[in-house]
């Protein structure tokens, strides 16, 4: 009996509370010791497939001798139907809620393990309840977990969304300023091109008006300095592909040409006035000395 219930210790693993849970006490009365030790050590390591387990195996009422000679094909069968259930997905976490909730109840439970197992036995059922209880704790810390870093991914995807949305708002804004800034370009350029087409109207006529007025042959024969000046200032100014907006048309030098051919031009007619003047008076003297001598000769025969 010593030596079973040892082997009772050493096999009743975590499951041990879970078959508590799904047997009636009356069942559990009829069961042997041995009868646990062969069906935990089936089933240790299958905790989603106890429920399906317990519906297959039929449980007798045997004493220890029976259980003795049957202990071997029964552990036979349970490893077969261990083997059989392998096969299938099954999933842990969906029932980890509950499982923690039956583990705590039955910490709490005011159960005497005296009534359906040895005491040798109740210890190591107590020992197994809590590591149950620790591993679904843990089990669902661990689901807790996943189902925040499913929140942290699902976030961060909603933070790249709106962050490529906010990235092609900038870039429909781009174009749209690139397309504003075309606009103004292309409406700059039809304004310089009226400009320069009016400007063009303006510079043919002054070019025209030069040449019908400032090359007038009659006044460019009048004196050569003032024609030189005003050759020199149409051929830089009125025919100069390069002005813009001509304020002016002649330059500083060329005033100063044309202000010195003038006064030379003033000079030489205040000269030739003079002259004209000293002429006439001498003409005038002349005609008056002419006029003398005859006026004597009267004179002299009336006395």
């Amino acid at each position: 009996m010593v030596a079973a219930t040892a082997a009772a210790a050493a096999f009743v693993g975590p499951l041990s509370l879970l078959l508590l849970l799904l047997l009636l006490p009356q069942h559990i009365c009829r069961l042997s010791l041995q009868d646990f030790v062969s069906f935990f050590s089936a089933v240790s390591l299958l905790l989603p497939l106890l429920l399906h387990l317990l519906q297959r195996i039929c449980i007798h009422p045997t004493g220890d001798a029976a259980a003795a000679a049957t202990a071997t094909p029964a552990a036979a069968a349970a490893a077969g139907a261990a083997v059989e259930f392998e096969l299938a997905p099954f999933v842990l976490y969906r029932h980890l809620k509950e499982l923690q909730q039956a583990a705590a109840d039955l910490l709490h439970a005011s159960v005497s393990f005296d009534i359906y197992l040895p005491p040798a036995a109740a210890p190591a059922l107590a020992e197994a309840a809590r590591r149950v209880l620790q591993q679904l704790q843990h089990q669902t810390l661990l689901l807790q977990q996943q189902q925040q870093q499913q929140q942290l991914l699902q976030q961060q995807q909603q933070q790249q969304q709106l962050l490529q949305e906010q990235q092609q708002q900038q870039q429909l804004l781009q174009q749209q300023l690139l397309q504003q800034q075309q606009q103004q370009q292309l409406l700059l350029q039809q304004q310089q091109q009226q400009q320069l087409q009016q400007y063009s109207g303006v510079r043919t006529a002054l070019s025209r008006a030069a040449r019908r007025r400032l090359f007038d042959p009659n006044l460019l024969q009048q004196y050569s300095g003032v024609r030189t000046a005003l050759s020199r200032a149409a051929r830089r100014r009125l025919f100069d592909p390069n002005l813009s907006t001509p304020q002016h048309l002649f330059a500083a030098a060329d005033v100063a040409a044309l202000a010195t051919s003038y006064e030379e031009l003033v000079a030489a007619a205040a000269a030739a006035a003079t002259a004209a003047t000293a002429a006439a008076t001498t003409a005038a003297a002349a005609a008056t000395a002419a006029a003398n001598p005859a006026h004597s000769a009267t004179s002299l025969r009336a006395s």
